[in-house]
């Protein structure tokens, strides 16, 4: 089936802030950043009609715009330069995958670390620090092999390895967002990937990165 039609009347540089209303709950809101988030995959789109190699692009950079103010501004706020914590890291090197073995991806390149949030490259791990980058934070994982078969991605939480999200494709291609809410030190975010053949990361920055933006505090 053919995929989305790549709009042809952008100019490749300019966003605009859109508002929309949407049921108030946090898996609903889970929903609309998932909604969001899918066309940043390249099978979204029809391929007779654009590169989806832009379009896929231009939807990772919407996204990593958006997450920081999303939480931050109201329907009626005029959008400030609000100092929200936020982290991009991406690979620039390729990683070998043994068949149905869970490997750990180490993150090659720390694209930015706003606002202190923690991210430490040499552990590949996130961990905010300090009472004031706690509290809600959400992720988001794009990952894809060098072959379409059957992967699965994780977000595990150190130590102990517990899940904290995870997300199978039959196609190669993964992306996987969720939250965690951070209430003490000593809680490090890694992400696994897992491949049903000997496989590869395809290690372009679109391709594979993680992300992170502080929504707010929690009040327990």
């Amino acid at each position: 089936m053919a995929g989305a039609i790549i709009p042809d009347d952008w100019d490749g540089v300019t966003f605009a802030c859109q508002r929309i209303e949407w049921p108030s709950s946090e898996k609903w809101r889970a929903i609309l950043l998932g909604s969001v988030s899918e066309p940043a995959q390249e099978s979204y789109w029809d391929s007779e009609t654009g590169d989806p190699l832009d379009a896929a692009r231009a939807v990772y950079d919407a996204y990593d715009k958006t997450v920081p103010i999303i939480y931050t501004s109201g329907c009626d706020d005029v959008l400030t330069n609000i100092p929200v914590p936020t982290f991009r890291a991406y690979k620039d090197t390729g990683l070998s995958l043994l068949a149905s073995t869970w490997t750990e991806v180490p993150w090659d390149v720390l694209e930015w670390d706003l606002n202190s949030p923690n991210f430490v490259l040499v552990d590949n791990a996130h961990e905010p620090v300090g009472e004031a980058k706690l509290g809600i934070w959400n992720y988001h994982i794009n990952l894809k092999l060098t072959t379409s078969n059957l992967m699965f991605a994780r977000a595990i939480l150190n130590p102990g390895a517990v899940d904290l999200a995870l997300t199978g494709s039959d196609d190669g291609h993964i992306a996987m967002s969720f939250f965690y809410p951070h209430q003490a030190t000593g809680k490090n975010i890694t992400v696994q990937v897992w491949s049903v053949v000997a496989s590869g990361l395809d290690f372009q920055q679109k391709n594979c990165h993680f992300s992170g933006a502080n929504i707010g505090a929690v009040n327990v």
